[in-house]
């Protein structure tokens, strides 16, 4: 995988794009296998997002890529005027609330796709999807469920 791979940020404002880097990229290569996955602490087993070097709950540095299941609800969301992506489908914002995972809510940001105004609102259902960008990346985005 080569790290001159563009995606999307993983900060929750979505702006912009990183590179591939060697944390994150097992990240983006389960989602070119069709797997959503989030940092899990190794200590306490709580899932988190965005990826930290310590777990917030318990503090342990010991921590591993766990798949969860890539469904979720719309937590909250705010249409864009100007994409952000070079793609004329995102038109969106959105913070997922993951299920199946342990500890506090999990949220990750994204964006919904084939919604419009009137049909996007929260406490939707979504499932996961991935863009495959590049060979080993998968950029996921979500649908309804």
């Amino acid at each position: 995988m080569s790290d001159e791979v563009l995606v999307p940020s993983l900060t929750m404002s979505l702006m912009g794009s990183q590179t591939v880097d060697p944390v994150s990229a097992p990240h983006w290569a389960a989602g070119a296998q069709g797997v959503f996955n989030v940092p899990k602490c190794d200590n306490c087993g709580y899932h988190r997002w965005p990826i930290t070097h310590a777990c917030y709950h318990c503090l342990s540095r010991d921590w591993s890529w766990d798949a969860v299941p890539g469904v979720g609800r719309v937590f909250t969301f705010t249409w864009i005027d100007q994409p952000t992506h070079n793609t004329a489908e995102l038109q969106n914002i959105a913070v997922i609330e993951l299920e199946g995972t342990t500890g506090e809510p999990v949220r990750v940001p994204g964006w919904v796709v084939e919604v419009d105004k009137a049909t996007l609102r929260c406490d939707l259902p979504v499932v996961v999807d991935f863009d495959i960008v590049a060979d080993g990346v998968g950029v996921p985005f979500w649908r309804l469920a």
